[in-house]
């Protein structure tokens, strides 16, 4: 859990400074379409993140490239922040649906165009909206025709992350759920269910 918490405010961070040092200095010798795509990436990452904290955790913090890093941020509920996380994704659509950009392979571990990194938003949103009720209240209370409306807008083929946990994105689950002694349960927990008698002995 403390994993999910660090990583995500570490992104957040990271990428809290590189708009904020876009929206400050501009973008020095990088081309237009480098920054705009810069900008876009930035705002997915921020929807994954705030995403991330949301349905993991009762409360978080909203960390972007506005936020005060000096000053003491309130804590907001997960349905709050998760709907922060959703005006991330939004915007992340929005700056990429219609450009002619790639995203570097670097980045993602993916080339996306930024078509493709708009319907990669829209499956996240949906997906992360659908995630976050905590009682069978809060999901019948979800807004299922604009869910659909983001699954529809999203993506429509297999969409092929190079996972590499050591080197870009992951999913620690999967990942560590294949290393020998990570995932296993110890011996002295299956030996509560000996009935041979010689766990006892």
């Amino acid at each position: 859990m403390t994993r999910s918490w660090v990583l995500s405010y570490q992104a957040l961070r990271l990428v809290a400074d590189g708009l904020g040092a876009l929206e400050s200095v501009g973008g020095g010798r990088a081309s237009a379409d480098e920054v705009d795509a810069a900008r876009a990436f930035g705002r997915f990452v921020q929807g994954m993140a705030h995403a991330t904290i949301a349905i993991m955790f009762a409360e978080g913090f909203v960390v972007d490239e506005t936020t005060d890093a000096a000053a003491r941020q309130p804590a907001l509920r997960y349905d709050a922040l998760m709907e922060k996380a959703l005006t991330y994704f939004d915007e992340c659509a929005r700056l990429s649906k219609d450009a002619t950009w790639t995203l570097p392979e670097a980045w993602m571990r993916a080339a996306l165009t930024g078509p493709e990194l708009a319907r990669v938003a829209r499956s996240m949103k949906a997906r992360y909206r659908a995630a976050v009720p905590r009682t069978p209240a809060e999901r019948a209370a979800l807004d299922w025709p604009a869910i659909v409306a983001d699954v529809d807008a999203g993506i429509t083929s297999d969409l092929v992350v190079d996972m590499d946990d050591l080197n870009g994105w992951s999913n620690d689950v999967l990942g560590y759920g294949t290393y020998s002694g990570w995932s296993q349960l110890g011996f002295f927990v299956y030996g509560m269910a000996d009935q041979s008698g010689n766990y006892q002995r």
